[in-house]
């Protein structure tokens, strides 16, 4: 809950830190991430973005479809189209019965 306060305040930068608090507690879900990579989204912040994605590897949680889409988007918006490119892939590679645009 407070992640997403944080987001729907433009606050995605304190969100971030706030969610590398709870990694440390050990307290992370795909929710926690996907309600900050959905503010990167919405402020066009691709860099933190793709950490976050690195980030959500490094930990052991899988990215879902919702995580994907927010850093693609945040990706395309920014003109970052190569990487875009790489995250629709892996996408498709992990998800492959679902279509995608």
């Amino acid at each position: 809950a407070v992640l997403r306060v944080l987001v729907r305040a433009g606050r995605t930068a304190t969100a971030a830190e706030f969610l590398r608090r709870l990694q440390r507690e050990r307290s992370l879900s795909v929710a926690s991430y996907n309600a900050c990579l959905t503010g990167c989204a919405a402020e066009g912040l691709w860099e933190l973005a793709e950490s976050l994605m690195r980030e959500m590897r490094v930990s052991g949680i899988n990215a879902d479809k919702e995580s994907y889409e927010a850093v693609i988007t945040t990706l395309e918006a920014a003109g970052e189209r190569r990487l875009a490119r790489k995250r629709r892939d892996e996408m498709r590679e992990r998800f492959p019965s679902d279509l995608y645009s």
